[in-house]
């Protein structure tokens, strides 16, 4: 995650380009903690949260617990975090397996 994190943001960095209000992470607290130390160290003043699939729970840096949406209040919302994680996954293979341009 460190590795990852910190490749992605030195090079937005080096190349002026613009940075997300929101970091997702797909992972829980321990991913949230190494992406922050990262984002931290690179100057970056995003906002950082971590999606574990594990209850399709939300964590965020500086909580000791995540964020658990109500499944049988909101039915739909249960699917968000899944449906954002695999996007991301998806979108991620994509782009690393390629082939170079």
């Amino acid at each position: 995650m460190r590795e990852a994190v910190a490749r992605r943001y030195t090079r937005l960095i080096n190349e002026g380009r613009d940075l997300p209000d929101l970091v997702l992470i797909d992972g829980g607290a321990g991913q949230v903690s190494a992406a922050k130390e990262i984002l931290d160290a690179l100057g970056v003043d995003s906002d950082l949260a971590g999606l574990a699939k594990q209850n399709e729970e939300i964590y965020l840096p500086g909580r000791s617990e995540p964020i658990a949406l109500p499944r049988t209040q909101l039915p739909c919302a249960s699917s968000w975090p899944s449906g954002t994680r695999l996007t991301a996954l998806r979108r991620a293979l994509t782009r690393s397996c390629a082939p170079p341009t």
